[in-house]
């Protein structure tokens, strides 16, 4: 009873082991639950929900990462991972400090919103884990089909300087790529459609069906 009191938790909606998209080499992807902003267009709305989602012990999920050994980082997206301080501060360190792996945060908040809104102590620490941040709120008119970015609004950084010589690159790219996990019994897509692509799924699942 006093372990599981003293544990941290985290609210999540999805998890995906092992792709190939959403970060440099096989990534393990973990998607908060939980987003204040609401941006038209967004691709995970299911994620916005507070109270939706799972309850994992921070701890739980750090074993579960552990025993993957084929995966080159981790990539926290969302919801919004920072609504999640202490835990996401938790998650991060876990990772970084004791599996040494590559770590990409998705955040809707500017970075210097982070500073402005959150515990700048824990931010600093979260920021120091990270290899690849992503920033920004999502705007539709403003997706262009950027590489690991949903609109060009959005900044890419390399806090902890890893990925800075690739930054100019990554963001002159327009490569996207998309997966369809169904291990749970339902159609999830895994990372960043090209503007347009619901529509056009439809429309040949319609056409498919004629």
């Amino acid at each position: 009873m006093n372990a599981e009191k003293n544990q941290i938790f985290i609210r999540i909606s999805h998890v995906i082991e092992e792709t190939l998209v959403l970060g440099p080499g096989c990534r393990y992807v973990i998607w908060t639950q939980g987003c204040d902003r609401r941006c038209p267009g967004c691709i995970n709305p299911a994620g916005q929900n507070k109270e939706s989602g799972e309850k994992v012990a921070v701890s739980k999920l750090l074993q579960n990462i552990a025993c993957h050994k084929n995966i080159d980082g981790v990539t926290i997206s969302g919801g919004e991972p920072f609504l999640q301080l202490s835990a996401l501060e938790k998650l991060v360190s876990g990772i970084k400090n004791d599996m040494g792996l590559d770590i990409m945060i998705y955040t809707g908040y500017c970075l210097e919103e982070l500073f402005q809104y959150f515990d700048e102590e824990r931010v600093q620490n979260i920021l120091a884990c990270t290899d690849l941040l992503v920033d920004g709120e999502y705007k539709e008119e403003l997706d262009h089909g950027e590489m690991y970015r949903g609109s060009e609004n959005q900044k890419i950084y390399s806090p902890s300087g890893k990925y800075q010589k690739e930054i100019e690159t990554i963001e002159q790219s327009k490569n996207r790529d998309v997966e369809f996990d169904c291990s749970e019994g339902e159609i999830f897509m895994v990372g960043i459609p090209p503007k347009g692509f619901y529509q056009e799924l439809l429309d040949r699942l319609i056409k498919a069906n004629n």
